[in-house]
């Protein structure tokens, strides 16, 4: 659950794309149906089945039952990492596995640098990338890999890092610090 602060609306939420995923779980497919391809293909060379129909069933349902739990790790990976973009501060979720979240937030006026990646044809066609956004904070780098349109997420973090810093800016020329030299 993620706590957000009080009077902290969101800008924008940030997901990986959907293709991200579908080039992720494409081999799952592959590995279904590579038992049945080896059955057809071992048939030709060996005219007795060395093991019975039902042995064969029992193995390949356990083969499924392994593919759809690895189905689903992926696709709880793919769901829960997400960028949330207030107007205070940018959260990280981050899904590292089934039972474990990574939840990081920074400042908006922290941020040092924002840039974005798209990596070959195939993302620019789509649009998706990586996004990395450098703060001046002890985790120095934020990274979203494949997130589903950099650029628009880039200019709303913008939109909101320039906000923000003419806030803390407004707030230091009406109450300026007491800095006295002695």
């Amino acid at each position: 659950m993620i706590n957000f602060e009080k009077d902290e609306k969101v800008i924008y939420t940030a997901r990986k794309h959907w293709f991200v995923f579908v080039l992720e779980t494409s081999f799952i497919l592959i590995f279904a149906l590579f038992p049945i391809l080896f059955y057809h293909l071992s048939g030709l060379y060996f005219k007795e089945s060395l093991v019975s129909l039902s042995v064969l069933y029992y193995g390949y349902s356990l083969w499924i039952i392994l593919l759809w739990l690895v189905f689903v790790y992926i696709w709880t990976d793919f769901f829960l990492d997400v960028w949330f973009v207030t107007d205070k501060r940018i959260i990280d979720v981050d899904q590292k596995g089934l039972f474990h979240r990574e939840t990081s937030s920074f400042r908006l006026d922290l941020i040092q640098d924002v840039t974005i990646e798209v990596p070959g044809i195939l993302a620019t066609l789509i649009g998706y990338g990586h996004i990395h956004v450098q703060t001046a904070g002890s985790k120095r780098e934020f990274l979203m890999k494949g997130v589903s349109n950099p650029k628009k997420l880039k200019e709303k973090i913008m939109e909101e890092h320039n906000r923000a810093r003419e806030n803390l800016q407004k707030v230091w020329t009406e109450n300026p610090p007491d800095r006295e030299l002695k």
